[in-house]
């Protein structure tokens, strides 16, 4: 049985956890503390961590786990600057004039 004794050995047991138990530990947390928003956003990423560990079909090493949380950020990223993005002021029309 692990045994924390101090500050230090706490953040090594936290450095020790990969990153799907880390998020597992943080979604009870928010649970507990009632943050809905904190929670939502765990439970996305741990369905983006076992959505991939299905496709790989074998667990994914820390690596793996990271390149998981990369590609969600950049996908809220572009999806942020395309819903920012200045629409055109002129509507296309559908139909095409006569000749």
């Amino acid at each position: 049985m692990l045994r924390i004794t101090n500050q230090c050995d706490s953040l090594l047991y936290n450095y020790a956890m990969s990153l799907t138990e880390r998020v597992q530990k943080d979604m009870v947390d928010a649970m507990r503390k009632k943050e809905e928003l904190r929670l939502s956003t765990l439970r996305m990423m741990k369905a983006a961590l076992v959505n991939k560990r299905i496709d790989k079909r074998a667990d994914l090493d820390e690596k793996e786990e990271l390149q998981v949380f990369t590609t969600m950020i950049k996908q809220r990223k572009d999806s942020r600057e395309s819903t920012n993005a200045p629409t055109s002021t002129k509507k296309k029309s559908c139909r095409s004039s006569p000749p």
